[in-house]
């Protein structure tokens, strides 16, 4: 097993570990003979929602506007090297015009007619930043994607449009805008709502005052059937496709050079990597530094200076990456996975060395896609064992079949990093799968009570069988007021939770049980309540106990501690004893004080200070619960065969405490664990019994 887990800070590092990926993906993909098509990386997916496309006339005017649903504007493409370009549509930050919310909302959104004759009279809006940024849109394809175009057949549209777009002028272009959606709503082609919204913003009633709607436009030929298709459409896309990786294969954009990834001769790829989009990470620079930043050019190089690389080791990269990041393959070569960090999400990439193309489910395996019902404990496991079992159907020897796999997390627009990266053969797999379950069933027999319906009794669930996502979620909440509420905190980094998994270093679980204690601590103290109080934790906070403990138990098991053993301590047996002494507390006062449980028991009420000092709080609870005990000698009725059982079971634990020299003065992580295991262990018992 190869196997790296680093959280890479901003460095030059970082982008050495992510190339280092991408080139082994692209090895993988070229070794196993796999075509993978080529796209330029400046053409870029549209923003995701619906768009407004304005057509063209033979003179450059538009002609009409139509609205695009979401769903059609996902199967376009543009061509975008930066923010400030891009063809054949763009985004508009502001609204059409600047009115007075007071005159908007005098006029209402039925009088188009008379919105229709005001418009002249009314001040566009928009500052000289955005028409700065209009005019870069309209200039572009003209001043840099004409000459890329001029010699290709098949992009007659295309350089059609651009011609039409010559003449454009900013204010000219707004005004013809909001005249020709006016007419699109007189027409009725246009929806009121969202039109007055794109020309004027949306008003807000409380505050009185308009919002800006972002909207996207995309310019188009009003003639488009005359050339065959559209200029937004696929066949344009895969045009400009064409005719730019031709033209970026003829143009001398650097120096001849020996590429540092493939080891060949290539053309410098110049002081730009590709960037393609990516699900979860948007827009991805694969290699971008601040040369203002002293330690990124600490040497008097930055960015692809300190690596050079060639154009064709760079679309190498940029084509693998987007081949297992198709839409189609997420599940099996990419999943969107939750940040230990943040409310985003990263990429996680998982591939088959042997063949890049599968169809079977390997991000899954990390990533845990199925929606898992609430009791279906066992369905990632069950999920898992049919992978592993078709990985075996593969060939008689799993060890040479192996599984890369590897994470991105982006920290801001411009930086990222690696969170994770191994390669394991599916015979280690298996093992750290095995390993994984059996730490999620390392617990004593536990049970937390689920409210049934009107009339019916609580519902005893078993703790589940987590997947990695599920225990990286629960280090990203901070439980208080005894598992009442909680709070979002960041967690920890998908790598860690992935060594606990499929790594052999059982050190890793000593700082995690350290942070997850913290974050549970007031959790699992409610949950030792809710045989008393049943509403003492939430449903949410439940559900949340049903995945917390089996990570207890993992964590338990990875630092040499097994439920056969650990069932013998003296801080699970300190558990075991202020659980009896509560419910030994709780029959009393059902039977001598009516009814009437105090808020807290006598053994919760010394939980958290048995989590510093066993011996002091197994002392105190002596001492309280005295006179239950005597009360359970003489006790008849309907309740005396529960109260001398509880009797009994003190009897025996705190023998085993004295064989043991008594409760410990001091107490570490996995002592506290093994208490809570103790307090919350075999719920389910004679009281439900009886």
């Amino acid at each position: 097993m190869r196997h790296n887990s680093v959280k890479i800070c901003v460095s030059k590092v970082g982008y050495f570990i992510l190339l280092n990926e991408l080139s082994l993906l692209a090895q993988s993909l070229a070794v196993n003979g796999l075509s993978v098509p080529s796209r330029d990386s400046r053409i870029k997916p549209f923003k995701k929602g619906p768009a407004y496309r304005v057509r063209l006339d033979t003179k450059g005017t538009i002609a009409r506007v139509e609205l695009m649903s979401a769903e059609a504007v996902s199967k376009l493409l543009r061509i975008s090297p930066q923010n400030e370009k891009s063809f054949p549509g763009f985004n508009l930050n502001h609204p059409v015009y600047q009115v007075d919310p007071i005159w908007l909302a005098a006029v209402g959104k039925q009088a188009w007619e008379q919105i229709a004759h005001s418009l002249g009279t009314l001040t566009l809006a928009g500052e000289r930043k955005d028409r700065r940024q209009m005019e870069g849109h309209l200039r572009f394809p003209q001043q840099d994607l004409a000459s890329v175009f001029a010699d290709a057949d098949d992009l007659a549209p295309t350089l059609e449009l651009i011609r039409r777009m010559r003449d454009l002028e900013v204010e000219r272009f707004l005004s013809d805008l909001g005249r020709a959606v006016a007419v699109g709503v007189m027409r009725g082609e246009l929806e009121p709502v969202p039109t007055l919204a794109l020309l004027f913003g949306k008003l807000n009633k409380k505050q009185g005052n308009l919002e800006a709607v972002k909207a996207t436009l995309i310019l188009d030929l009003e003639d488009a059937r005359r050339f065959g298709h559209s200029v937004a459409s696929k066949e344009a896309a895969d045009a400009w496709n064409r005719a730019m990786l031709d033209y970026t294969g003829t143009e001398a954009r650097g120096a001849k050079i020996n590429c540092s990834l493939s080891g060949l001769p290539d053309t410098f790829i110049g002081d730009k990597m590709p960037q393609p989009s990516l699900p979860a990470l948007g827009l991805t620079y694969l290699m971008s530094m601040n040369p203002a930043t002293p330690c990124q050019s600490r040497y008097g190089m930055s960015s692809t200076e300190i690596y050079p690389i060639g154009e064709k080791s760079g679309q190498r990269l940029s084509d693998a990456l987007l081949f297992v990041t198709r839409a189609d393959r997420e599940g099996k070569t990419f999943a969107k996975v939750p940040s230990g960090s943040s409310d985003s999400s990263d990429l996680l990439i998982a591939y088959l060395e042997d063949a890049p193309d599968s169809g079977l489910p390997i991000a899954d395996l990390f990533a845990d896609l199925g929606d898992s019902p609430d009791g279906m404990s066992g369905l990632y496991e069950e999920r898992t064992k049919k992978l592993i079992d078709a990985l075996r159907g593969k060939g008689a020897n799993i060890t040479d079949t192996a599984i890369r796999i590897f994470a991105i997390s982006k920290l801001d627009p411009g930086r990222y990093q690696v969170l994770f990266g191994g390669r394991y053969c599916v015979a280690e797999l298996e093992a750290g799968l095995r390993e994984w379950f059996r730490g999620m069933r390392n617990l004593p027999e536990l049970y937390l009570p689920f409210p049934g319906g009107k009339g019916q009794k609580a519902e005893w669930r078993a703790p589940s069988l987590p997947s990695p996502i599920d225990v990286l979620r629960t280090f990203k909440t901070l439980w208080i007021r005894q598992g009442a509420e909680s709070a979002p905190v960041p967690g920890v980094d998908l790598g860690q939770i992935y060594d606990l998994m499929l790594g052999r270093d059982a050190e890793i679980a000593r700082p995690l049980l350290n942070r997850f204690l913290g974050l549970v601590e007031a959790l699992m103290c409610g949950l030792g309540m809710l045989w008393t109080n049943p509403k003492a934790v939430p449903d949410r906070g439940r559900k949340e106990g049903l995945i917390v403990l089996p990570v207890i138990g993992l964590l338990l098991l990875k630092l040499g501690f097994r439920r056969e053993e650990y069932m013998e301590s003296r801080e699970y047996l300190v558990g075991q004893f202020l659980q009896l002494a509560d419910r030994l507390h709780k029959v009393y006062c059902d039977e001598v004080r009516k009814g009437a449980v105090p808020p807290q028991l006598a053994g919760n009420a010394v939980l958290g200070s048995a989590l510093q000092s066993p011996e002091r709080a197994f002392q105190l609870v002596c001492q309280r619960i005295r006179v239950y005990l005597a009360w359970a000698d003489t006790v008849t009725g309907e309740k005396a065969g529960l109260a001398i059982w509880l009797r009994r079971r003190i009897g025996e634990v705190c023998k085993k405490l004295a064989e043991q020299q008594g409760p410990s003065a001091r107490i570490d992580d996995a002592g506290r664990a093994q208490l809570f295991l103790g307090y919350l262990g075999d719920l389910k018992n004679k009281e439900q019994e009886a």
